[in-house]
């Protein structure tokens, strides 16, 4: 694990306020350092402020992954599955119960 030098953002975010902008893009490179995570079976499971260091040039990285857990390849494609029917057919359909 190579050494980061920055801060954690829950640090950061308690004594400076962020943009807009600047908030909106870290989010979106989270979601897609997580999504490509999900998609080779990690799951994290404590993503919090606390577990992400911003480094020098702020960009974000994912730490901690104690809690992870590996999702196999089966169980993955059975629970997206399952999220997009749920997704298809909300309560009171004939496919949301």
């Amino acid at each position: 694990m190579k050494f980061i030098e920055g801060g954690q953002l829950d640090k950061i975010i308690g004594t400076e306020l962020m943009p807009v902008r600047k908030a909106a893009e870290l989010m979106a490179k989270l979601a897609h350092t997580l999504h490509h995570a999900h998609q080779n079976g990690v799951l994290h499971r404590d993503v919090k402020p606390g577990n992400i260091l911003i480094d020098a040039k702020g960009e974000p990285h994912v730490t901690d992954f104690g809690l992870a857990r590996l999702v196999e390849r089966r169980a993955r494609s059975r629970a997206r599955w399952k999220f997009g029917h749920t997704q298809l057919h909300g309560a009171g359909t004939s496919g949301g119960k």
